[in-house]
Parts: structure tokens; C-alpha cells; sequence
């Protein structure tokens, strides 16, 4: 089994400056299905033609997933904040598709982009 911590590191995390990152951090590390979704969806509208789009609705979509299309066991509380950490994992790993989602400037420079 992998230590959290080196979980978090291949999956782009470096030690994360706020609490808010280390929230992220734990949570893609104990939901890997989110992120999956994340490219899931994004991949989708690529396909359907689309050149940018917005990781707010990506999140929706994802929350709408979990809500009507999945056994309510399955539901996760999708922190709002955790978006933007998605979205630059996203650009990181699909190169051909970095500008898909808009991303601003983090406050926290730790994360890999």
C-alpha cells in the first residue's frame, strides 16, 4: 500500500501550504473516483466539440452524478474549494487539453500546475 503522503506526491502534491490544499489533497487521495469523473466529463464535452469550458460545471455534473445517477451510498460532499486543484491536476495531465479549464493564479504556489 502507498503512504498518503507519497499518494499526494504522485499525484502532483507537494507539501501542501494551507489547509484548505491539505483538505484537497486528502480528499482526491481518499476519493480517486472524482477525479476520474473529472476527466470523464471534461473528455466528454472535448468530444462534443468543445474548447473551453468551465470546472464549475464540470463539479455540477460530477454532483449530479453522485445524486440521481449513482446508489446513495456512493454520494460525496464536493467542496467547492478542491475545483480549482482538479482543474490544474486536469491541465498537468492532459497537455493537449491545458487550456480547456480557466485557471487563475493560486495563493498557494505549491501546487503543481
Amino acid at each position: 500500500m502507498v503512504a498518503a503522503g507519497d499518494a499526494m506526491k504522485q499525484l502532483g502534491f507537494e507539501a501542501a501550504e494551507s489547509q484548505i490544499e491539505q483538505a484537497a489533497q486528502r480528499f482526491d487521495v481518499e476519493h480517486p473516483q472524482v477525479y476520474a469523473l473529472v476527466c470523464r466529463f471534461a473528455l466528454e464535452a472535448v468530444a462534443a466539440g468543445r474548447r473551453r469550458v468551465g470546472i464549475a460545471a464540470v463539479w455540477e455534473r460530477i454532483r449530479w452524478h453522485f445524486d440521481v445517477e449513482t446508489d446513495p451510498a456512493n454520494r460525496y460532499r464536493l467542496n467547492n474549494s478542491f475545483r480549482a486543484y482538479y482543474a490544474r491536476r486536469f491541465a498537468r495531465e492532459h497537455p493537449e487539453h491545458a487550456d480547456l479549464f480557466e485557471t487563475r493564479r493560486l495563493r498557494s504556489r505549491r501546487w503543481t500546475h
